[in-house]
C-alpha cells in the first residue's frame, strides 16, 4: 500500500502485531462513533456497541483471504486492500441486511459501520473504494473525520425517525400483556 503521507493512522508493516492491534482499536472506535446514536437508543446498548466494534474489525477478515495466510505480516504487506473494501459492497451489504431482516435500521447500521471502516482505510491508498464501478483508490484524509461525522448524523436521523415506531410497537405489545425484551 502506498500511504498518504499526511495520514497518521496508517499501519506499520515492520511491526505487524502492533499495527494489527492499532487498526482493530481504530476501526472499532470509529465504527462505534458512526452508529453511536443508534447504540444509545437501543434496548440493548452493550450488545449494539459490541456488534458495531466487532463488525468494524471483522471487515478486515478479507485480508486473510486475499493474502492466502493468517500471517499478520502477509496481511499487512499486501499491495492494496481486497476488492470487498468498497462503498459499493458496503451499500450492498446494508441493503441485503435490510431486506433479510426487514429492518431498514439494521441495514443502515451495517452500511454505516462498513463505510466508517472504509473511511479510515481510504487515505492510506490502495483501497478499491468504488469497485466494481470505478477505480478510485484513495480519498483525502479529511474525508475520514468528515465522513464519520456524516455517518453519525445519519445514524441520529435514522434513530430519531425510528423512535416513534418503536414506542408505538412497545405500547401495542404492552397492551397485549407482553413485556419488551
Amino acid at each position: 500500500m502506498h500511504p498518504y503521507h499526511a495520514w497518521p493512522f496508517e499501519s506499520v508493516p515492520n511491526h505487524a502485531l502492533l499495527s494489527a492491534l492499532w487498526e482493530a482499536f481504530a476501526h472499532g472506535t470509529l465504527c462505534l462513533i458512526a452508529v453511536l446514536p443508534l447504540v444509545l437508543r437501543s434496548r440493548r446498548p452493550l450488545v449494539a456497541a459490541a456488534a458495531a466494534v466487532v463488525g468494524g474489525v471483522a471487515i478486515d477478515l478479507d485480508h486473510a483471504v486475499a493474502a492466502g495466510s493468517l500471517s499478520l505480516h502477509a496481511m499487512e504487506t499486501m499491495r492494496g486492500r481486497p476488492d470487498t473494501h468498497s462503498f459499493v459492497v458496503a451499500l450492498a451489504a446494508g441493503v441485503l441486511v435490510a431486506v433479510v431482516t426487514r429492518r431498514a435500521l439494521f441495514g443502515w447500521a451495517v452500511f454505516a459501520v462498513y463505510a466508517a471502516h472504509l473511511l479510515l482505510d481510504a487515505p492510506g491508498g490502495g483501497t478499491p473504494l468504488l469497485w466494481p464501478v470505478a477505480d478510485v483508490r484513495e480519498l483525502p484524509w479529511l474525508a475520514c473525520p468528515a465522513g464519520i461525522v456524516a455517518l453519525a448524523v445519519g445514524s441520529a436521523l435514522a434513530a430519531r425517525a425510528h423512535a416513534p415506531r418503536a414506542r408505538a410497537a412497545i405500547a401495542r405489545d404492552a397492551g397485549r400483556g407482553r413485556v419488551p425484551a
